[in-house]
């Protein structure tokens, strides 16, 4: 499945990262809806195996955010 059969009626993407980032050890795609937070990622060429993790904007009270260089 690919995001957009994630989302809900009438939810849109705001933001789309371009780069990954790591949530439990997993690296996910990290997307920004009008209701939600969405990191979301697709493993697998012939056995296809997804990961996703939604949270409510509104749910949201504070968010770390940690970046490293190379």
């Amino acid at each position: 499945m690919a995001l957009h059969d994630w989302l809900m009626p009438q939810e849109n993407v705001h933001y789309s990262a371009p780069d990954t980032v790591e949530y439990g050890g997993t690296e996910l795609k990290f997307h920004i809806t009008d209701q939600r937070i969405v990191l979301h990622n697709r493993k697998g060429f012939i056995f296809k195996k997804e990961a996703i993790v939604t949270e409510r904007l509104e749910d949201i009270i504070t968010m770390a955010y940690k970046e490293e260089g190379v």
